[in-house]
């Protein structure tokens, strides 16, 4: 896992512009017609980059705005800093922007701006593009013990995600053992123990690991994640597959499609006629298959349906937690 390809942005601060016409009166004017983004009090974007970013890279961006107006001292946590180590989240990114906080704060918070008061050591945080955010491991922690469960699994499976060709993952689940360890005692630590001993390095996707969540919740058996089959000289890894049936489940996410960076060049209609082939050569390989979307993964009844037609019976739950 790498840091995200932010686009460079012009943010500016109003503080520090100087000219003939008073700052605050261009500013309204520009506003006015469009031209500008406010992202914080004080802290401005051009609209045409405004409009060019992501949903994640806008988050990123107001978290940059922040930390301008905030100055060098503040420290990102939480999902604030999750955005900037480029983990991903599941659902809307906050309103809000998240921050580590001396205990003795008492963790008072205004609108647009969470204070955690947790308190701040210097084994919290590290500087990413010289913003203070709490490290890997501690952002990580932090967010199991606190997001929903499908967030929780799917940041830290992104962090310990090791793929099978690329440079090894930056964190381990011994990393992430280490960090629960040493933050004792804190609130939500027993939840975030079962978030860290759930996490795998082989899932490869948000959906993967929401559907992961919602197989545990429904008591079904753990699967085999990127089993790899051989067919026709290709190397063909499957999301999900299970030995007792020998049954194969595969989650598509619809970046897989609509995302330009994933598709590599190739059209929509080609990544469909693409994927259609490489089904039909992977149901050749084993008793059962089954697809399902990313709605799907987080919906236990659909996914429920689909599953136990592969062959799979339910057992008592294998993860708890809203």
């Amino acid at each position: 896992m790498s840091l995200p390809d932010t686009p460079p942005l012009s943010l500016f601060r109003a503080a520090d512009l100087s000219g003939v016409v008073p700052a605050s009166t261009e500013l309204r004017r520009e506003l006015r017609a469009g031209t500008l983004v406010r992202l914080r009090r004080g802290v401005y974007l051009a609209s045409t980059e405004w409009n060019a970013l992501d949903r994640d890279d806008r988050y990123r961006a107001s978290v940059r705005a922040a930390a301008l107006s905030l100055g060098p001292d503040a420290v990102f946590s939480h999902q604030s800093a999750a955005a900037l180590w480029g983990l991903p989240i599941v659902g809307p990114w906050p309103a809000e922007v998240h921050l580590l906080v001396d205990r003795a704060t008492g963790g008072r918070s205004d609108p647009g701006m969470r204070r955690h008061a947790l308190g701040v050591t210097e084994q919290d945080f590290t500087t990413i593009d010289n913003i203070r955010v709490t490290t890997l491991a501690r952002t990580v922690i932090d967010i199991a013990a606190t997001a929903s469960l499908y967030s929780a699994v799917a940041t830290a499976d992104a962090a310990i995600h090791a793929p099978r060709f690329g440079p090894p993952p930056r964190l381990t689940k011994n990393d992430l053992s280490a960090e629960w360890e040493r933050m004792l005692p804190f609130r939500g630590y027993a939840r975030a123990r079962r978030i860290v001993d759930f996490a795998e390095t082989q899932s490869g996707s948000t959906s993967e690991s929401t559907s992961r969540v919602t197989i545990a919740l429904l008591g079904l058996p753990a699967p085999e994640l990127q089993r790899v089959y051989l067919v026709g000289g290709r190397e063909l890894p499957v999301d999900f597959y299970w030995d007792g049936v020998d049954g194969i489940g595969e989650c598509d996410g619809l970046d897989k499609y609509s995302n330009p960076r994933l598709r590599a060049g190739k059209s929509i209609e080609q990544v469909v006629i693409d994927e259609k082939l490489r089904e039909d050569a992977l149901r050749r390989q084993a008793a059962g298959f089954t697809r399902w979307g990313s709605a799907e993964a987080m919906n236990p009844a659909l996914l429920r349906v689909k599953l136990l037609e592969l062959g799979l019976r339910q057992g008592a739950p294998r993860l708890r937690g809203r």
